[in-house]
């Protein structure tokens, strides 16, 4: 009666009213089917018309969802919510138990079927795997490894997947109007190498493109010389990426190059990665102009002109900053968060809503800081409960017409100079987001 396992789930197909399961029970008992939850203990379906199956029995469950289904899955990068397959299919479970065995087991649901025939949903994931390099013309495949993209102007209106195993070269002068939500994925390494009089640029006629996916590559990618206009975040049916630009556990070095104008979430977003970023401007973006999550990397002479959130944010994260220019952020200049490390010199942020600010067991520690024409130069607090306290060192600081100075919460510290300020309470963060400072603020 307490067996390892005692049922299998298998996702046959979904929406945002019912999960459809096939659900095997293995334990020789009956056993009850509680509902859907999420991992922090909501329930996510109602309750069940039939719930019990007898002692090995097979059977499709349709499990209706509760109506705030969507909301368990509103996070920073998926500010809409809504299940994102498969990664989110991971975060849900079946409870269930045993007929009277007072104790609740969850099984994982396994996000695709067991039977022979593949449902529509699995379809859609295995064929955005599937390389279509053979369908561009402007794609020359000069070896067994290695493809060029040629100079010129095109057009494509539908998605180029580059499967693992290539070398990806764009040659210097090439040129990519991305329509009808077309986006460039790749598993391979991408060498975006643009010359001062030749660059590389892709772009969105219209504001229907999408964007750049690079996606667990071993080898380091380049980006020199290029320009990223008026992209959104690659997506499909299934799947979304939350940058118009995006290094996912592939390493890259950018330099020389642009991103503007994008109309997704961030305008470069690098995850799990190793960077370096030199001599680069981002213009106009959306919301975060970088954004980069679990990171080790370097930036240096770069512009952030008009961000629509912050200009860097980061989590989990080491940044090391040298000659940094941020203009009017429409949030913060520079963020750290969730256990990051940012240490940096000769930064200048002007206009927005927040200089710099250091939450959740994050230090800032930067020389030669200029801050102007903001509300709240510095703020240093405890956001989460799972982390601690923010902390930022500052050597040489000029505020400039500077509303607040600084808002530092009880236990979290400012250093200017060795010298440590006053902390104010323990619920700053009851003033940020927008409540008091903040980009909801204006």
């Amino acid at each position: 009666i307490n067996p390892a396992i005692a049922i299998k789930a298998h996702l046959i197909d979904y929406d945002n009213l019912t999960f459809k399961l096939y659900v095997n029970n293995l334990s020789g008992h009956t056993v009850t089917l509680n509902g859907i939850y999420h991992k922090d203990g909501r329930k996510l379906s109602v309750d069940l018309d039939k719930n019990k199956l007898i002692a090995n029995q097979e059977d499709t469950i349709n499990f209706k969802l509760d109506a705030y289904f969507s909301n368990a899955f509103v996070s920073k990068k998926n500010k809409k919510g809504s299940l994102e397959f498969p990664k989110d299919i991971e975060k849900i479970y079946v409870s269930h138990h045993i007929n009277g065995v007072n104790f609740n087991r969850n099984a994982n649901i396994i996000p695709y079927a067991e039977q022979d025939n593949p449902t529509q949903i699995t379809k859609l994931y295995k064929n955005s795997q599937v390389g279509n390099i053979d369908q561009y013309k402007f794609i020359d495949q000069v070896s067994e490894h290695k493809l060029i993209f040629k100079e010129g102007n095109y057009v494509i209106t539908e998605d180029i997947v580059i499967p693992k195993f290539y070398e990806v070269h764009i040659s210097p002068g090439f040129t990519l109007d991305l329509k009808n939500n077309a986006s460039i994925k790749s598993e391979s390494v991408f060498k975006s190498e643009g010359t001062a009089d030749r660059p590389i640029k892709f772009y969105s006629s219209d504001g229907t493109g999408a964007g750049i996916f690079i996606n667990n590559v071993p080898e380091r990618s380049t980006v020199n010389y290029t320009t990223f206009d008026n992209l959104s975040n690659p997506h499909s049916n299934i799947w979304s990426v939350s940058g118009a630009v995006n290094f996912h556990e592939s390493d890259v070095t950018i330099s020389h190059s642009t991103f503007s104008n994008n109309r997704c979430e961030d305008a470069l977003n690098i995850i799990r990665s190793t960077f370096e970023m030199t001599d680069s401007t981002f213009k106009n973006t959306y919301s975060d102009a970088f954004d980069g999550d679990f990171v080790e990397g370097t930036i240096q002479r770069c512009v952030f002109n008009s961000p629509g959130n912050d200009g860097i944010d980061i989590s989990g994260s080491t940044l090391t900053l040298d000659e940094i220019k941020i203009n009017n952020p429409s949030d913060k200049g520079i963020s750290a968060g969730e256990n990051s490390s940012i240490a940096g010199a000769n930064i200048s942020i002007s206009g927005g809503e927040i200089g710099v600010v250091s939450k959740d067991l994050s230090t800032v520690a930067l020389n030669n800081l200029v801050i102007s024409n903001t509300r709240l130069g510095l703020s240093a607090f405890q956001k989460k409960s799972e982390y601690g306290i923010g902390v930022i060192y500052i050597n040489s600081l000029d505020l400039k017409n500077v509303e607040e100075k600084h808002l530092i919460e009880v236990d979290s510290k400012l250093i200017i100079d060795k010298v440590a300020v006053n902390t104010v309470s323990n619920k700053v963060i009851d003033q940020m987001y927008g409540k008091e400072y903040g980009k909801s603020s204006r």
